[in-house]
């Protein structure tokens, strides 16, 4: 019988039922891939709270109404996958509103990342001032295009250097994460994968590109996210004379 080790407590783990793990529609994914995720939702008011938990294989950056709000996950064991908490109040609006996801997917494994299966999965819950609740998850109703303004499959030049990102401004699709953007034919109702929504993508039928691993014969789950989440400050460019710093050069 498998068990997990001792310093992984099951009070950890995640299930984020019921969303589901998402991707663009595909049987296979290039290494080095950029999706976008896009959903709006409607706001009578100012919600009273506004939070849930959010993953992704590789990387996700999460904004509202364009606007950053945070990156993950940390890099970790892909049998046990962070998922990282949210608030989501801070950003929100009332009328319309756009949470967008930008997915990168590594694709094959480098020095810091072990390679793995491409998904998105998350899960807010919105509660109103009278009480009343509703949850926001991922599922076929969020749409996705894939962002070629990152070539998918972009070369890569050895195993310890996972992304030399280029990026062609002329075919990024701006305004994709706000408020008043009309997506193309282009775009596609993302797909469900099979994956339960308490284990990472590694336990997907969906391969990843080059080793069609799994680990549907050990343990594996999604845990609470381990480290501190990243901050983003504005800072501003202050130049010194070099001579005030450096006096004896």
């Amino acid at each position: 019988m498998n068990k997990f080790p001792a310093f992984l407590s099951p009070a950890t783990s995640v299930d984020l039922k019921p969303a589901r793990w998402i991707w663009y529609p595909s049987g296979r994914t290039l290494h080095n891939t950029f999706v976008l995720f896009r959903r709006e939702i409607e706001l009578d008011e100012l919600p009273l709270k506004a939070d849930g938990w959010i993953t992704a294989d590789s990387r996700y950056k999460l904004t509202i109404n364009g606007q950053w709000v945070q990156w993950g996950p940390a890099p970790c064991d892909p049998r046990n996958v962070d998922v990282d908490p949210v608030d989501l109040k801070p950003f929100l609006r009332k009328g319309r509103n756009v949470i967008g996801i930008e997915v990168l997917y590594f694709g094959h494994g480098e020095g810091t990342y072990v390679g793995c299966s491409p998904g998105l999965i998350a899960r807010f819950d919105v509660t109103h001032h009278d009480r009343r609740r509703e949850m926001i998850k991922t599922d076929p109703s969020w749409m996705c295009l894939i962002d070629r303004a990152h070539p998918p499959g972009q070369y890569q030049r050895w195993f310890l250097r996972a992304l030399q990102e280029h990026f062609d401004a002329r075919l990024h699709p701006y305004g994709w994460n706000q408020v008043g953007f009309e997506p193309n034919g282009l775009w596609r109702s993302a797909m469900e994968l099979s994956c339960p929504s308490d284990k990472p993508t590694l336990c997907s039928a969906y391969g990843d590109y080059l080793l069609g691993s799994d680990a549907n014969n050990q343990p594996a789950r999604l845990i609470r996210r381990q480290l501190g989440s990243l901050h983003l400050s504005e800072m501003s460019a202050q130049f010194e004379d070099p001579g005030k710093l450096y006096p004896d050069a």
